[in-house]
């Protein structure tokens, strides 16, 4: 991995911008976020984005003109020295849609709730007054059945159980041939609706990998 401030596109993923704004985080940061915009938005039906392009990783030459920037304004601690910055690694985010303060306001409070689930934090913003500035600390896994059904993560965590028995009872083996034969079937399914309407809706594409994996014969 190269420098704060230098990374390259190897090291980061592009993350959902409303507006099509090029935002990037570094890889493992990126995913995470991901999955805490798609949890914020099936929750509480709140969009997670940047302000803007420098809102996420920022490079050197970002962050020498926004210290600039800053120290014209009277303001030097608003900006941190460049080279040293959270965004010169890609895991730092400045919050918030600058057409609504409602609508950050909304983000903020949202992420304040779910991010520690995710491993984004808002130490740094609550130390230095800033509602819109959250860091990725680490430690998010992510899990493996988060695109299932409800129905569908039920029987898949029954089949995994049913298989690592030891020594079944008849009926526990015929409890998996019944769970195995359901989540096939629901296979075929995902399979039958993507070829009518498209792999992309209901993550249908990942939940049919993920169930021929577990059912393939």
């Amino acid at each position: 991995m190269s420098g704060n401030g230098s990374l390259s596109l190897a090291d980061l993923t592009k993350i959902h911008h409303p507006r099509g704004i090029p935002v990037y985080l570094r890889r493992d940061a990126a995913a995470s976020w991901e999955d805490m915009r798609r949890a914020s938005l099936s929750r509480h039906g709140v969009d997670l984005y940047p302000l803007g392009g420098a809102s996420a990783c920022r490079t050197y030459r970002q962050q020498v003109e926004l210290k600039r920037q800053w120290t014209a304004a009277g303001e030097p601690q608003k900006a941190a020295v460049p080279g040293t910055s959270n965004r010169g690694w890609g895991v730092a985010v400045d919050l918030g849609d600058g057409r609504s303060k409602d609508v950050s306001q909304q983000m903020w409070a949202v992420l304040r709730q779910i991010g520690p689930n995710y491993g984004w934090s808002w130490d740094e913003g609550r130390r230095v007054g800033e509602d819109w500035h959250f860091r990725y600390v680490g430690g998010y896994r992510p899990d493996p059945l988060q695109f299932f059904t409800d129905r569908e993560k039920r029987l898949v965590r029954e089949l995994l159980a049913l298989r690592r028995l030891d020594h079944p009872t008849p009926a526990q083996v015929r409890r998996r041939g019944v769970v195995w034969r359901w989540l096939r079937e629901q296979r075929k399914r995902i399979y039958h609706e993507a070829q009518k309407t498209g792999w992309d809706r209901a993550h249908r594409r990942r939940r049919y990998q993920l169930l021929r994996g577990l059912t393939h014969v």
